[in-house]
Formats: C-alpha cells, structure tokens, sequence
C-alpha cells in the first residue's frame, strides 16, 4: 500500500511537471526570429574620441548642423499620435546603421510600450510586438537621417528615424497583453489543480492504507 501511495505521488508530479513544461513558454520572454538575426548581425562599433582625443559613449548623439528639426525635437508622447524618435550607435559606415535599426527599432518600442502603455515591464514577453511589425506598422516611411561625423578618430555615421503610434496601434498592443495575462492566469489555474489533484489522490491512497491498518 505504502508503494502505491509513492507511486501515485511520482505519477501526479511527472504529470503536473510534463504539463508545465509545455506551457512555461506562454509566459517566457518571447525570442523572436528577429532577435536571433540581431544576434548574427552584431556590429562592432570602433571607438569614438570628441576633440580632445577622450573616448565617446557610442550612443552618444551627435548633431551636425544640417539635421532636420524632428531629429532634436522631443518627442511627442500625448494627444492621439505619439511620435519616438531614435537613433543608431556611431558606426563606421552607413551599412552599419542599417544592418542595427530592427534592433533598435525593436528596442525603443518595448520602452516606448513599458512607458505609456503598459504599466509593467513586459513588453519583451509579447509575441506579436517584433521588429517586423514595428517596421511595418509605426516607422514612418522616408523619416529618416544619417549624419556624417567627423571626428578626430575617423568618420563616423549615426542613422535617425521616427517611429509614429496611433491610438489603434495602442490598442493592439493592449489586446496582446490582455491575451498574455489570460494564458498567465489559465497556466497558474492549471498548476494548482494539478497540485491539489495530485494532493487529493495522494490523501486518499493514505486514507485508503490508514485504514488498512486499523482493521488488521
């Protein structure tokens, strides 16, 4: 009897264990393909001096004098149309910038959402927020600036752009995190009643032997 209790108890926890393991990727930051090319497509970016040869931080912005007014305009997080501007590191060729925006992009969206939509940070973990989507859905097309710097360590290019967020946009994302927080809740929901399915035949097996014993 005592063998059947830990058997019935290994059963329930394998079982609880197998389950969890199939949904723990609802609620595990999303990788998406993008970020997996983000990852092939690393830049090293040389290092940038100011005037008096002293290193620069390589997101640092630095504005030439035939910039365009959005690029140094503040952005515009109220009213119905919010506007983001953002920006490349400082990279040696106009190719490299490029080969970084999804990155970037990607990233000042998660902020952008974190900030004044949600308010949790747990952008990264909605799967239909990619590069992809953001490219397609808030860049502003022919928005977009690449400064050439000259530097006493070398020429450098920094690449700007506008992403630009409608109140449907808005919307979208907040039925992604409402979809994300019913699959949050349903796995917690799941997890207990198998603990307490597992907790219940596991009692009833000891009540089953207790007795047992009573009667012997």
């Amino acid at each position: 009897m005592r063998s059947n209790i830990i058997a019935t108890l290994r059963r329930s926890v394998l079982f609880s264990a197998v389950v969890l393991a199939g949904l723990l990727p609802l609620d595990l930051a999303v990788v998406t393909a993008d970020e997996k090319a983000f990852e092939k497509a690393v830049v090293d970016s040389p290092e940038v001096t100011n005037d008096q040869g002293s290193p620069l931080p390589k997101s640092v912005p630095l504005y030439s004098d035939d910039k365009p007014d959005w690029v140094a305009a503040p952005d515009v997080l109220d009213g119905n149309v919010h506007r983001v501007t953002f920006t490349t590191e400082l990279l040696e060729s106009e190719e490299a910038c490029r080969a970084q925006v999804d990155k970037i992009i990607l990233d000042a969206a998660r902020q952008y959402v974190n900030q004044h939509v949600i308010d949790e940070p747990i952008a990264q973990k909605l799967s239909g927020l990619t590069a992809s989507w953001v490219r397609e859905n808030w860049l502003v097309p022919n928005r977009e600036w690449v400064a050439v710097l000259e530097r006493p360590s070398g020429t450098y290019h920094q690449l700007w752009g506008q992403l630009e967020i409608f109140p449907e946009d808005r919307q979208q994302v907040t039925a992604w995190y409402h979809d994300l927080e019913i699959r949050r809740r349903s796995l917690l929901c799941l997890f207990l009643s198998l603990s307490v399915g597992g907790l219940a035949g596991v009692t009833n097996m000891g009540l089953r032997f207790w007795k047992h014993r009573t009667r012997t």
